[in-house]
């Protein structure tokens, strides 16, 4: 199964918020539309929008853990972990998991050639991977 497959069941969706944002603003943001990531962006006039990371719920959890109720203050450019992953719309699916087993991470960002299209998150290769479990290349942790 490739990337594109899951994306076209699930739909493509990204939740994104500007890197100078608070997390008080991105845990709002992600509460008001139910998702459990948001990709943190750059804005620059001249070069576009850049993807700086992703920050999920588990980071939202250590920046409290780390730095207390003054978390809610941080940007959220200061909170993102260094584990992005990102794929191809046309990435097998054993590919992609072993990226994401490499770094530790929960979420990868789909790309078409420049473009991110979506976000796949571990809970849609464990549903989506189903056909290729007997083979224990849809196991991720």
């Amino acid at each position: 199964m490739i990337v594109e497959t899951m994306l076209r069941h699930r739909g493509p969706r990204i939740v994104s918020l500007s890197m100078d944002k608070t997390l008080q603003a991105a845990v709002t943001l992600m509460r008001a539309e139910q998702v459990d990531a948001v990709v943190v962006i750059d804005r620059c006039a001249t070069e576009g929008e850049a993807v700086l990371g992703v920050l999920t719920r588990q980071d939202v959890t250590d920046a409290v853990a780390d730095h207390g109720a003054a978390a809610f203050a941080m940007p959220v450019a200061k909170l993102i972990k260094g584990r992005l992953v990102v794929c191809d719309i046309g990435e097998e699916l054993p590919t992609l998991i072993e990226m994401m087993r490499e770094r530790a991470a929960q979420h990868a960002l789909v790309m078409d050639r420049e473009q991110a299209i979506g976000l796949i998150d571990v809970s849609d290769i464990l549903f989506f991977g189903q056909g290729t479990a007997a083979s224990g290349d849809a196991r991720v942790h």
